[in-house]
């Protein structure tokens, strides 16, 4: 992490935001200051990564109205062309998932090397532009689809920035303990960015679609301005306690301050001969137990999760022959049951100290409710409950394999105190999960709503198949707990 020893010593570095709340704070003592940026930090990553799924969700939304048929004024030549209907949006979604699969590899070595903050700020002022840049196609009355194409492409490039961005963030400022349950709420941001999404393009997605693009992005750059003004990328930037120093001494009452200062700079001399270890290679990742086995699961399971995200609101439309506005709606039901899904089995998981059991139970679990879901009708009380359902259990596995991943690759000894190589571990499986998600993007839209939910269902399948491994150690563990239990009476 090239500047890593320096980037303390210049107070100038320190957003202006900061600062002024320094001033605010004069006379606390340093673990007050450190818990209330820890929630700044926590707040602003949140709203900064919600602010990313919002804009990310909008072309979905808008998808019915551009690729309505030819005879249709509202249409959106090349969209609304008969012989290609629909496959020219699967392709402009498909690029952009690929896009940003391809960036996210990158983003994380560009994060380590420059200023978070700046990286952070600017990633979302150049995806809120292109954002804005596909809804001004319409005031501009382009009709050209290379245009609408390099704008997505261009966009999934920028908004890969926004995950390695959040991550480093908060794990700079609260280590590798003690995360599950502030990552369990923490990562209700992306169900939220997508209901909000839905729920601001549907305001105007039949009367004017352009503004579904550009108020959403507005919204982002206004986040982003807050972001440069507050974000504090190291807690040492402002005299704060590193995660390292906080954990090792959190149950002490009493603490000598002269030792105290000493051991914190101790602590940081440790961490900065850490920072000078060499990041893992891309291939010793790959080869770690259990990298490649979540990465494939997360390629199959992601792929049905974003083809919710995008293709739900074209099916209710179709299938209940009702608006665009209503459509996009009744779609947030599959991202509000992701939010208490994503909480819910990152519980359960912690309860059983298991994932893989509970991702595969979850996972399994999804494969009738959406076979169900689909022979069921659409505007009913019951369809309704079953969306919320099949959200809870198929963005639940992803949430889920992101946080199991990182927490589990946090204890060991080639990953401990290196978040580089934590960084390259959880970027290999979050790009499987996106490449997955073009193909199965590319072939939802192409196939009839019948069998796309055959795809669905064949996807997480596969997904239980990458699990085999880590389901029969879960399974042996259990056995030998219970053999066990009985002698523990006597």
């Amino acid at each position: 992490m090239a500047g890593k020893v320096s980037r303390a010593t210049n107070d100038q570095c320190t957003p202006y935001g900061a600062r002024l709340m320094l001033k605010w704070m004069n006379g606390l003592e340093v673990s007050t200051k450190t818990k209330i940026f820890q929630v700044l930090i926590l707040f602003m990553t949140y709203v900064s990564y919600t602010s990313f799924h919002m804009t990310r969700k909008v072309i979905s939304v808008v998808t019915p109205v551009l690729e309505r048929g030819s005879g249709d004024q509202s249409a959106w030549p090349p969209f609304d062309q008969r012989d290609s209907q629909g496959t020219l949006i699967a392709v402009v979604d498909t690029v952009f998932v690929l896009s940003y699969a391809s960036g996210m590899m990158f983003a994380g070595a560009i994060a380590e090397r420059i200023d978070l903050r700046y990286f952070l700020v600017v990633g979302m002022t150049l995806s809120a532009s292109f954002t804005a840049l596909f809804g001004l196609g319409r005031y501009l009355h382009i009709h050209q689809f290379p245009f609408f194409l390099l704008v997505q492409m261009v966009s999934g490039v920028v908004q890969s920035s926004g995950w390695p961005a959040v991550m480093c963030l908060v794990g700079n400022w609260f280590g590798h303990h003690r995360r599950g349950l502030i990552f369990g709420l923490w990562n209700s941001h992306a169900p939220l960015g997508n209901i909000l999404g839905s729920l601001v393009a549907g305001i105007w997605v039949d009367t004017d679609w352009a503004m579904s693009f550009l108020v959403p992005a507005a919204i982002m750059l206004a986040v982003s301005i807050i972001c440069f003004f507050y974000v504090v990328p190291y807690p040492d930037m402002v005299h704060c306690n590193s995660p390292e120093y906080k954990w090792s001494h959190e149950n002490d009452d009493d603490r000598n301050p002269l030792l105290e200062e000493k051991e914190k700079t101790a602590a940081d001399l440790e961490e900065s001969e850490e920072s000078k270890k060499p990041a893992i290679s891309f291939l010793a990742a790959i080869k770690m137990p259990g990298v490649m086995e979540y990465a494939m699961c997360l390629f199959f399971v992601k792929s049905v999760q974003n083809c919710f995200l995008y293709w739900l609101p074209s099916y209710l439309q179709s299938k209940a022959n009702s608006s665009s506005q209503d459509a996009a709606n009744m779609s947030t039901l599959f991202d509000i049951g992701g939010i208490i899904g994503g909480m819910l089995i990152g519980a359960i998981s912690d309860a059983f100290s298991d994932r893989a059991l509970v991702t595969a139970a979850s996972i399994a679990l999804a494969v009738p409710l959406m076979l169900i879901y689909d022979s069921s009708g659409i505007n009913n009380l019951y369809s309704l409950s079953l969306l919320l359902l099949v959200g809870m259990t198929v963005s639940g596995p992803p949430t889920l394999i992101t946080t199991a991943v990182s927490a589990d690759l946090g204890t060991e000894k080639t990953l401990r105190h290196n978040s580089r190589a934590l960084a390259t571990v959880v970027s290999i499986i979050d790009s499987a999960g996106h490449f997955g998600s073009a193909i199965g993007l590319t072939l939802c839209f192409i196939m009839d709503y019948q069998k796309v939910f055959y795809l669905l269902v064949a996807c997480d399948l596969v997904s239980l198949l990458f699990l085999t491994r880590l389901i029969i150690k879960s399974v042996k563990c259990l056995i030998g707990k219970w053999n066990c239990a009985p002698s523990s009476h006597n």
